[in-house]
C-alpha cells in the first residue's frame, strides 16, 4: 500500500504504554510524545543544569497520563516527584526514554553539557 500526505497525517503514531505501578497503588499511562512536546522537553533537558534524577522527574512528568489520557502530573511537581518511590518513577522514566527514543547516549550528551 503506497502512503499518502492523509494517510500520514491521519496516522495515531503515538503509541503509549501501560506501566504498573504496585507501589502506588494502580497503573499509569506513559505516551510518546508529538514533536511538540518532544521539543519542549528537550528544551527543559538541555537548558537546565539538573541531575539525572531531576532530568528522570521531567521525562515522567511530560510523559505519564491517566487512563483518559490527561496529564497525570503537572510541571510543579517536579521535586514532589523527585521524592517519590525511585522504583516507580525509575520504571515511568525508562519506559518514557524508550518510547521516546531518548537513547543512553543523547542522555549522555546532555550530561556532558
Amino acid at each position: 500500500m503506497a502512503l499518502t500526505r492523509e494517510s500520514v497525517l491521519d496516522a495515531d503514531d503515538l503509541p503509549r504504554e501501560q506501566v504498573s505501578c504496585p507501589e502506588w497503588g494502580g497503573d499509569l499511562w506513559v505516551h510518546t510524545l508529538d514533536s511538540v512536546e518532544r521539543g519542549r522537553l528537550d528544551k527543559e533537558l538541555w537548558g537546565k543544569d539538573v541531575d539525572d534524577n531531576h532530568r528522570t522527574a521531567l521525562m515522567v512528568i511530560a510523559c505519564t497520563f491517566d487512563e483518559h489520557g490527561n496529564r497525570f502530573f503537572e510541571d510543579g511537581d517536579v521535586e514532589r516527584l523527585r521524592r517519590k518511590n525511585a522504583k516507580s518513577v525509575g520504571r515511568l522514566g525508562r519506559t518514557a526514554q524508550r518510547l521516546n527514543y531518548l537513547t543512553a547516549a543523547e542522555l549522555a550528551e546532555i550530561e556532558k553539557n
